[in-house]
């Protein structure tokens, strides 16, 4: 009776350590979380590793074009757009929320679980400041002050993108759409790419360098120069 006994608990281990389904165990708190979510100020996915630097290394290397140390105006637009070419799934020249969303599923689900319950009229000042709610005075280039954009109020907490990235935009992409057609031309991409250089260009030398940007999603804000 032994052996078969040895054999019964021998397939009992087994199935514990394969799980349900024959899946793979995990240990007693499951699957490791993938690495920390990065949102570049056009809406596009970065995740850091393990000799990779953070999310937002890992953005500014690949904005950084011709690897100088800085991200130059043309070089910011540039990755505006190719990230708009990305989402543009049907090439009409056009992307849509559906498209955003479709995307966002696939590589960045943590910004669907906290996205704003409906998209806020965009205002002129674009991230958070001149012009609309939660702004300041207008400022340059279509009222864009410098800074990284308003932080929450008091007690309200940051929600979608705005989680994971530099400026205060739950949703990076539909914010572009001024005449809420439900759909983000290549012109309303270009404009509000635009304005969103003037805020993270603190020094105002038409160029972004690494020190100027926080070390990390929601970094502490710097008032304007």
């Amino acid at each position: 009776m032994k052996p078969v006994i040895c054999l019964l608990l021998g397939s009992a281990m087994g199935a514990l350590l394969t799980g349900c389904g024959g899946m793979p165990w995990d240990g007693p708190e499951g699957p490791p979380p993938p690495p920390p979510l990065f949102i570049s100020p056009h809406g596009e996915a970065f995740r850091g590793g393990a000799g990779q630097g953070s999310g937002l290394d890992l953005w500014f290397a690949h904005s950084d074009q011709d690897q100088d140390g800085r991200i130059s105006e043309a070089e910011f637009d540039r990755d505006a757009k190719a990230f708009f070419a990305v989402l543009d799934a049907n090439h009409d020249g056009t992307v849509t929320s559906l498209e955003v969303t479709s995307q966002q599923k696939a590589v960045a689900q943590e910004v669907l679980a906290g996205v704003a319950p409906q998209r806020l009229r965009p205002t002129s000042g674009g991230m958070g400041g001149g012009g609309g709610p939660g702004g300041g005075p207008s400022g340059p280039s279509g009222g864009a002050e410098r800074g990284m954009g308003a932080r929450p109020s008091r007690g309200q907490s940051p929600m979608g993108a705005s989680r994971f990235g530099l400026l205060q935009e739950p949703e990076p992409v539909m914010a572009a759409d001024v005449d809420l057609s439900g759909r983000v031309t290549m012109d309303e991409l270009t404009a509000k790419t635009a304005q969103r250089f003037l805020r993270l260009d603190v020094n105002g030398d038409h160029f972004i360098d690494r020190a100027e940007l926080p070390a990390g999603p929601m970094g502490p804000e710097r008032p304007p120069r």
